[in-house]
């Protein structure tokens, strides 16, 4: 689908709350949503997806939208964007950049290369990431405790 002005005007809105410049923002429209411009042929769900990356990256709130809205209609997207969504969510509490998160699930310790990215990986190797960024926040929040 052609974005409209309107969808335009939103997804460059949120990447300036977001507090990303325009080569920042093209980087994660292609990373999460797989797209290089808002001119391009968008699947609603990556749209969706790349604003609700935003959104995190925005503190979770975006000016003119509810709290949390688009993560709520990514988790209805499809089940691949929810877990993309997800991984960079917890990759981020983490510390983690993006770049770092796909080292992450590329390295030896997760697909040792079988999935090269988030972007293209599958939803296996998705839930897998999710799973172990998961048990990384629970290790770190029970360290925080002894």
């Amino acid at each position: 689908m052609k974005l409209s002005r309107r969808q335009k005007q939103a997804l460059h809105v949120a990447a300036r709350e977001a507090g990303l410049n325009d080569d920042q923002r093209r980087m994660v429209q292609r990373a999460v949503g797989g797209f290089e411009s808002a001119a391009d042929d968008v699947p609603r769900h990556a749209f969706i997806a790349v604003m609700a990356h935003l959104e995190g990256l925005a503190g979770g709130a975006l000016r003119g939208f509810t709290p949390g809205y688009w993560a709520g209609e990514a988790a209805r997207a499809t089940p691949e964007d929810a877990l993309r969504v997800r991984a960079r969510r917890l990759g981020h509490e983490a510390g983690m950049d993006d770049d770092a998160i796909d080292r992450f699930l590329a390295g030896p310790h997760l697909s040792d290369g079988q999935a090269a990215c988030v972007a293209a990986a599958s939803v296996a190797w998705l839930r897998k990431l999710v799973d172990a960024l998961q048990a990384m926040r629970e290790r770190e929040a029970g360290h925080g405790q002894a």
